[in-house]
């Protein structure tokens, strides 16, 4: 996630995200190496299906985020209710592509993005880093 978050250029007004999610309550990381403590990602997977549907699943194989998205256009969904969460009143916006049986995403950044509008798209970017091409069900 650290490498997702330099590339999107938010790294350092996110650290205490990455530190808070990764390394855990009472865990005092050093900004300087974020990583140092960080715990591993939580099992979980993604799915795609042939009717256009997207979702994780968590490490019980429960679906996680009820499907929660809404589809914008043909390569594009949104997440209105993590907006809502970090008290963004914007689309959070994931481009993505499905060729043959592999769907990749990638989380569209506003230039003028702040505050709420950081912290959702934060998730965005925490919920698509690493997470590879998903490959249809």
């Amino acid at each position: 996630m650290l490498a997702a978050f330099v590339e999107a250029g938010i790294a350092e007004s996110h650290a205490d995200w990455i530190i808070g999610n990764w390394v855990g309550e009472g865990a005092e990381a050093d900004p300087a190496e974020l990583c140092a403590l960080a715990r591993p990602a939580e099992v979980h997977s993604h799915f795609f299906t042939a009717d256009g549907e997207f979702g994780s699943y968590d490490a019980d194989g429960d679906e996680v985020d009820g499907g929660d998205y809404a589809t914008i256009d043909s390569d594009t969904v949104s997440f209105p209710s993590h907006a809502e969460e970090f008290g963004y009143s914007g689309d959070i916006l994931v481009d993505y592509s499905v060729t043959s049986d592999t769907a990749t995403f990638e989380v569209q950044l506003p230039s003028e993005c702040v505050d709420t509008c950081l912290d959702a798209h934060a998730w965005a970017i925490s919920a698509f880093f690493g997470s590879g091409p998903w490959s249809r069900d």
